[in-house]
């Protein structure tokens, strides 16, 4: 099989992750694998130095598919470089993963016959679904994308197929609560409350709740780490600074969480938008408890207080009653981070959801 991811940038969130875990499956199960995109975006170039490691994983940037105003110009001989691409590879599907060059993909089936399925990560709540073109099969990541697929963008439901984010428990392990416990020891942090956050520094996410929280309650003895990039990164350090919680919140960058899971508490999530934030899987398969706003993708990724904790956006005295409930109470966190990691365990296997996804390829391949 042949296949072409479409993105209209690459960067360090999790569309990008997405299709990265996705190719490099496809590429271990002998399929050729191609990424196209239109722009490189962010500060931190973890991400484009992984894409390239792979030496199977082929890139190929098309100037004219960021969309950009300065780009439109390169329109024109991007489709036509497209579609040479697409000839020469003899690129058998399109998986497209940003709905604004669907476009690109009626252009490709109509003159080469190619087929495209279209995953949808995001609702969009401002932009016309006019230039949106969506295939007969059309992967939604969360429940509620799925209902603005069917409600506001009149796709047929037949046409929408649910299969969430997810990731390998091999990469996540499981850390037991008494294990956690004695890393957070081992760390100088045993009576501690660790919290961690990771996310983009951007306004969407809404670090500044999460600030305001812990600013009214910073008398408790807790750590939070935040872990991301972004533009508004230096505002939030100032806010920090400003708060006097210099002292609480440790700033670490756009990192590989991994070994932060293995002794933090909980994981906090204060975004007024998401898809189906990758973070929150890996926190949970890791048995970190997952605190996070009743964005998209909440309830099917948490049972509010059985597993996790759900919020409401922007609400910051229910964050603090949430914490504050947590570090009075931090040994009933071990029931909360059990529950998390089977319920990981059963919704969101990575192997078993990315088979799904090649079981439509080949649907879309056979009807075609």
């Amino acid at each position: 099989m042949k296949v072409v991811f479409l993105l209209r940038y690459i960067d360090s969130g999790g569309i990008t992750r997405v299709v990265y875990d996705s190719a490099t499956y496809l590429l271990n199960n002998g399929a050729k694998v191609y990424i196209f995109y239109g722009k490189f975006l962010g500060e931190d170039n973890s991400f484009k130095i992984l894409l390239k490691s792979n030496p199977n994983l082929k890139l190929f940037q098309f100037k004219g598919f960021s969309l950009e105003i300065s780009s439109l110009l390169h329109v024109p001989c991007s489709i036509v470089k497209f579609l040479y691409k697409l000839y020469k590879f003899r690129i058998e599907i399109v998986h497209l993963h940003w709905m604004s060059l669907s476009f690109i993909c009626i252009i490709s089936k109509s003159i080469l016959k190619i087929p495209y399925i279209t995953t949808t990560h995001l609702i969009n709540k401002k932009k016309s679904s006019f230039f949106r073109f969506y295939s007969d099969i059309n992967i939604s990541i969360s429940s509620e994308i799925s209902n603005w697929l069917i409600v506001n963008e009149k796709v047929n439901h037949k046409f929408i197929y649910k299969i969430f984010n997810s990731v390998s428990y091999l990469d996540f392990p499981f850390i037991p609560f008494s294990v956690r416990q004695e890393n957070k020891i081992n760390m100088g942090f045993s009576e501690k409350t660790i919290l961690l956050s990771l996310s983009r520094f951007e306004n969407i996410k809404r670090h500044d709740i999460l600030i305001d929280a812990l600013h009214k309650i910073k008398n408790y003895d807790f750590i939070l780490y935040l872990a991301g990039e972004g533009k508004l990164l230096s505002e939030i350090k100032q806010k920090v600074i400003d708060y006097e919680l210099s002292d609480k919140v440790i700033f670490v960058g756009h990192i590989d969480p991994r070994f932060l899971l293995t002794y933090s508490d909980a994981i906090i999530l204060t975004s007024d938008q998401e898809g189906f934030p990758m973070s929150i899987i890996e926190a949970m398969f890791s048995g970190v408890v997952p605190i996070r706003t009743n964005s998209e993708g909440a309830y099917d990724q948490i049972i509010d207080k059985k597993n996790g904790f759900i919020i409401e956006k922007s609400n910051v005295n229910e964050l603090i009653s949430v914490l504050k409930y947590i570090f009075k109470n931090p040994l009933l966190l071990e029931d909360f981070s059990n529950n998390a990691h089977l319920f990981a365990l059963n919704n969101f296997d990575f192997v078993k959801n990315q088979n799904k996804i090649i079981e439509l390829y080949n649907l879309k391949l056979k009807n075609q």
